[in-house]
């Protein structure tokens, strides 16, 4: 339902030549992101652009905080 949905979409995830629709799976996180902004509740998006900091820090084993739950 919800792949369907995406498809149908008027601005689906699209490579820099707008041509070929990203598929869910294969699209970038920062991608996901600003298309849940665009569709989603905006109020996370901050939220988000720090989940996806923290998962880039853990991924590539650098040093950095990566916070707790309240923060």
């Amino acid at each position: 339902m919800y792949y369907n949905d995406y498809i149908a979409d008027k601005e689906p995830i699209t490579r820099r030549n707008r041509k070929k629709i990203v598929d869910p799976e294969d699209a970038q996180l920062s991608d996901l992101i600003e298309f849940y902004v665009r569709h989603g509740d905006p109020a996370f998006e901050s939220f988000l652009a720090r989940v996806k900091t923290r998962g880039i820090a853990i991924h590539h084993f650098r040093e950095r905080e990566i916070g707790t739950q309240d923060s």
